[in-house]
């Protein structure tokens, strides 16, 4: 129901749990990144991503596009929706619920200012969910990576996200 909303403002860039957009379609980006010149790939993670989406900062991302107050309820629900665990009960304070049907797009929404940053410096990027394999020039390397990653978090607010760092750098 809000999807559509959301999936016209998305960052091209963006592949992950998105309709018509697929893993096979990152990889084919990297690759067409790396056959036009794109000497090396950082590969990034954000550890504990879906777990640590703080909910108010998510909302407000929301709100900036649906003012319908009971969606707006729907979604609160849901990311608030208790979870058991043997006999202990609790409602979380971060995160979406994987699995959930609406986790995916609220991933998505959560991270498109970082993949909007990333295009407004001119960095490439290719993100699969909360995987980046980011294809660079020459001169970019994972220190200016992080820097952007930093900004981000930052600037934004968002200090739960935190960038597990260059796992590899291939050349070309």
């Amino acid at each position: 129901m809000i999807e559509p909303i959301f999936e016209r403002e998305f960052a091209p860039q963006s592949y992950g749990f998105r309709p018509g957009r697929g893993c096979k379609d990152a990889l084919r980006r990297v690759d067409e990144l790396l056959q036009s010149g794109h000497v090396h790939v950082v590969d990034t993670d954000i550890k504990g991503y879906f777990d640590s989406i703080p909910h108010d900062r998510l909302m407000k991302l929301v709100e900036k596009h649906v003012a319908d107050g009971r969606v707006l309820g729907m979604i609160e629900g849901f990311l608030k929706a208790g979870v058991m665990e043997g006999m202990e009960s609790w409602e979380p304070e971060n995160g979406t619920p994987q699995g959930g049907v609406i986790s995916p797009l609220l991933a998505n929404i959560y991270l498109d200012p970082l993949d909007w940053l990333m295009v407004e410096n001119g960095l490439e990027m290719v993100r699969y969910a909360n995987v980046i394999p980011a294809p660079r020039t020459t001169i970019l390397t994972y220190s200016i990576v992080n820097k952007y990653f930093g900004k981000f978090r930052g600037e934004n607010g968002f200090m739960c996200i935190r960038c597990v760092g260059e796992k590899r750098v291939f050349n070309h």
